[in-house]
């Protein structure tokens, strides 16, 4: 439903936003977020542009759909295993065939772009050739590695163009937990295993009942008072994406999976580092940003609570590593 021009998102008259799952909210319940965030000056620019596109209509006349869920949908379909090229390939077949339909994106960058003003892009950070460095930072805009002068890049036999010879696809961590905090129904999962986990003795039912959790509780006591503090884990391991064993083109992803959730919904929040090849003994190279995140974390970031209304530190800490044994002998 596109939205009247009203700069509040709306909420359906018989429900309040505490009533609506958050896995049935959508893109309404993702607007209303952002619009409750933003009226505390956080994330203001991504409410403002997200409401311009959600009042933009798909065909002049539409009802049902709005330009940005109906991308939101072309997205999904992206991830059910459709390539780049195919994806335009579906836009051109709809753009020639419903040529009322104005506001079809040209392209799959032009959708991806939209995806990024979501709060899901990524950062791109090109790996030196050897693995020994990222062109971050002070490197960011160096044409050859600090450590050995290696060039970034290669050249393609097609018009010489430049092109790098390794990436680093980076989600920073931090936005990603902040926004747990701006649905109060995430909010309350993130508390679940203080508010809610029911402790039954000698039964392990959730990580907070392991040891290690409660002595890491012990032992950084200001940490655990607040049970909106994150405990994490991280797992990485290798795979190739398109099931040749053949093929040299593999990922390396790492996920950092937030333990607060209840059992069922711990795998259903990750963050991703993915780099294009095995890193090998060097994968502390590839995981620099992360690190770097996990340090502001550990001290602590502001963050609002559309729970409680207000601002809050939060920390995040990683208790724990899974990984099998090839890939630990890589951390």
């Amino acid at each position: 439903m596109p939205w009247d021009g009203n700069d509040q998102a709306p909420v359906h008259d018989e429900q309040t936003e505490d009533d609506i799952e958050d896995s049935a909210r959508g893109v309404q319940g993702l607007i209303q977020d952002l619009y409750n965030a933003a009226s505390h000056g956080i994330s203001g620019n991504l409410y403002q542009q997200l409401m311009e596109e959600a009042k933009r209509e798909l065909y002049p006349g539409s009802t049902e759909e709005s330009r940005l869920t109906f991308i939101i949908k072309l997205l999904h379909i992206v991830y059910n295993r459709i390539t780049n090229s195919g994806f335009n390939a579906i836009l051109e077949l709809l753009s020639t065939s419903f040529p009322n339909v104005t506001a079809l994106p040209k392209s799959y960058n032009e959708t991806k772009a939209l995806h990024q003003k979501l709060g899901f892009g990524y950062v791109s950070i090109h790996v030196c050739k050897y693995d020994c460095a990222l062109f971050w930072k002070d490197h960011a805009k160096d044409d050859h590695c600090p450590v050995y002068g290696e060039s970034r890049w290669k050249m393609n036999k097609v018009g010489r163009k430049k092109v790098r010879h390794k990436v680093l696809c980076y989600f920073p961590i931090i936005p990603h937990l902040q926004r747990l905090f701006i649905s109060k129904q995430r909010e309350k999962i993130a508390r679940w295993h203080k508010d809610k986990r029911v402790q039954v003795q000698n039964e392990m039912r959730h990580p907070a009942d392991g040891e290690a959790w409660k002595d890491f509780d012990n032992t950084y006591e200001c940490f655990a008072d607040d049970p909106r503090s994150l405990r994490l884990a991280i797992a990485t391991d290798g795979f190739n994406p398109f099931g040749q064993m053949t093929n040299s083109y593999s990922i390396w992803p790492v996920i950092a999976v937030p333990y607060n959730f209840p059992p069922w919904m711990c795998m259903d929040q990750s963050n991703y580092i993915l780099g294009t090849k095995s890193p090998g003994k060097d994968f502390h190279v590839f995981i620099q940003p992360l690190i770097v995140d996990m340090l502001k974390l550990w001290e602590g970031v502001s963050t609002y609570d559309a729970y409680e209304c207000k601002d809050f530190i939060l920390r995040a800490a990683i208790l724990w590593g899974i990984h099998d044994y090839p890939a630990l002998g890589t951390m």
